[in-house]
């Protein structure tokens, strides 16, 4: 009972105040997300700031041989393949 109170608890602060789902990245934890998303290696990572907001650039070894680039927005953790 206990614990199923904790879960609705989480769940209901989740919808209350979206804005904790979505916390900062750090440089480790934007590097795992696009090597999870991308099956991947990471080659590189660089952070830069663009309009006042860290970004990390990330490149990354595909299974295929392909290298890709990926930019990840530090405040968000979104993943995109454009250059902010």
């Amino acid at each position: 009972m206990a614990f199923q109170k904790f879960i609705l608890t989480i769940f209901v602060s989740l919808i209350l105040f979206p804005t904790i789902a979505f916390a900062a990245v750090n440089e480790r934890e934007a590097s795992q997300a696009a090597k999870s998303k991308y099956h991947a290696k990471v080659l590189a990572i660089k952070t830069i700031n663009k309009a006042g907001i860290k970004h990390f650039k990330i490149k990354l070894l595909l299974d295929n041989g392909r290298i890709k680039t990926v930019y990840i927005n530090s405040k968000n953790g979104e993943i995109s393949d454009r250059a902010p």
